[in-house]
């Protein structure tokens, strides 16, 4: 860039126009590498007619300055936040309460062909990934794409069956089938658990043993504080949901 500046410079053509670099994923470095990568970028940042915009994770990020200057405390947290301040001139953040999850996973349901155009499961789907996935976009699309490769797979084999596929699908199946994903991706041991066995309203003691093979009895006291705190609540209240 600035070899470019400079030859226009020789050219004596005046510089209408900015250079915008877009600066992604460096919280998919380890953290430690993704803060070396800022110290070096931080040196060509104010190269002059070029806008340096980063979208970075900064709970990911901040990772990497325990090595520079220790676990975040009270104490050196202002040396945390003078980091960045030193790098970036203006900082926004992505207010991602203010967005509809439910209605942007029912958009790209309907764009893959998982669910009708015209079904509105909106808040349905925004109160099972708020139990389960999450609001990180990332995830989301993935969880996506996981349905879509489902969804392949499904009408493969109804078309080996021979049976036609049924354009007016079960409503209650679809959301069934996106909440199994939705478990299968962020709960795993309770999946697992639900396909060897998947009669859940009839779990009990002798379920749960068989999973946790007495584990609990290690620490037996802390385990009964956690299980009196959610015990008699509406999500464990029956036997079931205790086990």
């Amino acid at each position: 860039l600035e070899k470019c500046i400079s030859e226009i410079r020789k050219k004596k053509r005046p510089i209408d126009r900015k250079f915008i670099i877009y600066i992604d994923d460096l919280d998919r470095l380890e953290p430690k590498i993704a803060v070396q990568m800022l110290e070096l970028l931080k040196n060509i940042f104010n190269l002059e007619h070029c806008v340096f915009v980063l979208a970075i994770d900064y709970d990911v990020i901040v990772k990497g300055l325990k090595d520079k200057y220790g676990d975040e405390t009270g104490q050196n947290q202002r040396e945390y936040r003078s980091f960045f301040d030193k790098i970036i001139q203006l900082p926004f953040m992505m207010p991602m309460g203010q967005y509809n999850v439910g209605k942007y996973v029912s958009d790209l349901l309907k764009q893959i062909g998982f669910i009708d155009s015209d079904d509105q499961f909106d808040q349905e789907i925004q109160k099972i990934i708020s139990h389960t996935i999450g609001g990180n976009p990332r995830s989301l699309k993935r969880l996506v794409n996981s349905l879509a490769l489902i969804d392949i797979f499904s009408k493969v084999d109804a078309n080996d069956d021979g049976s036609k596929e049924d354009e007016d699908s079960d409503d209650t199946e679809d959301l069934l089938l996106f909440s199994l994903v939705c478990l299968q991706i962020s709960y795993p041991a309770i999946y697992e658990l639900l396909t060897s066995n998947p009669d859940f309203p009839n779990w009990n003691t002798d379920t749960a043993f068989e999973v946790t093979k007495l584990s609990e009895e290690k620490d037996k006291d802390k385990f009964e504080r956690d299980f009196e705190i959610v015990d008699g609540k509406e999500d464990f209240n029956e036997d079931w949901e205790k086990a």
